[in-house]
């Protein structure tokens, strides 16, 4: 009976283990809105041939950002060369941002050789979902009321007012952290 009981009590601890993992992206973006306020760097190099992850305030939650792009599928589009526009760079990884399950997470790509080369400069979470439901999962967690945009109602105004957004495509959405006003 012992034994049994054991087993059941390591069943029930296992999924509490692996969510604290699953949710690393809420440990680099802590607050959804303001979300540039506790980042470090996340980026595609081309002139080094890697990602490359710098600059966090914390020890820590840089490790665990190594960790887990680590472990990722990457996908990347395109050639470094002749001042191109590139897609960003889709990590294949799945978790939890705050309440909302996501498949991927994109994160910007550079380069200064060959003529150079740049995407976006920002990081998007990606989920199968529509936008409303996403916005309702942070703002239960957060208290934090996201503002949503798609391409029939883009984003205008300063990107300083507020980084943190999510962005409508339909049946799917993704949460867009802007350090520079695109889309």
């Amino acid at each position: 009976m012992r034994r049994i009981f054991c087993g059941a009590a390591l069943a029930l601890l296992f999924p509490v283990v692996g969510l604290t993992a699953d949710n690393w992206l809420e440990k680099v973006f802590p607050d959804p809105e303001d979300c540039l306020s506790h980042t470090g760097n996340i980026f595609f190099s081309f002139d080094e041939g890697k990602l490359v992850v710098m600059g966090f305030p914390n020890a820590e939650i840089e490790e665990t950002v190594k960790n887990n792009i680590a472990s990722a599928d990457v996908v990347l589009k395109g050639q470094c060369k002749g001042g191109a526009a590139l897609d960003q760079l889709r990590l294949k990884t799945e978790g939890s941002f705050f309440g909302n399950q996501y498949f991927g997470f994109e994160v910007p790509v550079s380069g200064y050789l060959n003529g150079g080369c740049d995407s976006s400069a920002s990081y998007s979470i990606l989920f199968r979902k529509p936008a409303v439901a996403v916005r309702g999962e942070i703002e239960k967690q957060t208290g934090k009321r996201l503002e949503i945009y798609s391409p029939s109602s883009p984003r205008t105004g300063d990107v300083d007012e507020m980084p943190g957004y999510i962005f409508d495509r339909g049946d799917r959405s993704e949460y867009v952290c802007s350090f520079a006003e695109s889309n």
